[in-house]
């Protein structure tokens, strides 16, 4: 199945795989936050994803964690990190940091 879906990604335009991938994100960021009871409703995430944040404290927070979710999982789809353990995971280090708090 893996095997299957690296043949239709490499025949996926860039652009249009980068597109999928950013709205696939972003719908795994919602459901999972709904999940847990963090009801980001999909424009504040979108508007998160362009540095709009509510003055709301409470819908800011929820955009904060929204834009963090989707950074790391970002990540991890382009390979930063091929072994994700806490142990020796980049993802705690200043540079990622940095770049999942922009």
């Amino acid at each position: 199945m893996v095997d299957r879906a690296s043949r239709l990604g490499g025949r996926i335009h860039p652009v249009l795989r980068d597109s999928l991938g950013n709205l696939v994100r972003a719908m795994n960021c919602y459901y999972s936050n709904l999940i847990e009871g963090h009801d980001t409703h999909p424009i504040d995430i979108d508007r998160a994803l362009k540095g709009d944040y509510a003055n709301d404290a409470k819908r800011r927070n929820l955009q904060i964690e929204a834009q963090a979710h989707i950074d790391v999982q970002r990540l991890i789809d382009e390979g930063a990190d091929q072994h994700p353990s806490p142990s020796n995971s980049g993802f705690g280090s200043p540079g990622v940091l940095q770049q999942t708090s922009r």
